[in-house]
Formats: structure tokens, C-alpha cells, sequence
């Protein structure tokens, strides 16, 4: 989905017409080595958040 610059703090943009609720994990892969490196609950942002409590289906 995005580049990591930094391994701490980081925040990457979800692309349009990709619905985070659909997933419940990270996964972080560097290509250049063709290697997975870790994984992770995902944790939307407290902006994410109050968007997803406002949401009416």
C-alpha cells in the first residue's frame, strides 16, 4: 500500500476503494529482498476511529 520510511510512529494512506474494516492485520514486506519482515493487529487512527463511529451502514 506504501513505502515505510521510518520504523517508528509511522502512518501510510490507505488507497481509495479499499475498505480497512475488512481486515484486522499488517503485514510488512520489503520487496528489495523479497523478505517478509513483521506483522501486526491493525490499529486504525483515533481519526479513523471517530469516522467509523459516525458511519451509518
Amino acid at each position: 500500500m506504501g513505502d515505510v520510511k521510518t520504523f517508528n510512529g509511522f502512518i501510510v494512506e490507505v488507497p481509495a476503494g479499499i475498505d480497512v474494516r475488512d481486515y484486522n492485520t499488517v503485514v510488512i514486506w520489503c520487496e528489495a529482498f523479497d523478505q517478509f519482515i513483521s506483522a501486526a493487529e491493525y490499529q486504525p487512527s483515533s481519526q479513523a476511529r471517530e469516522r467509523a463511529r459516525r458511519w451509518i451502514p
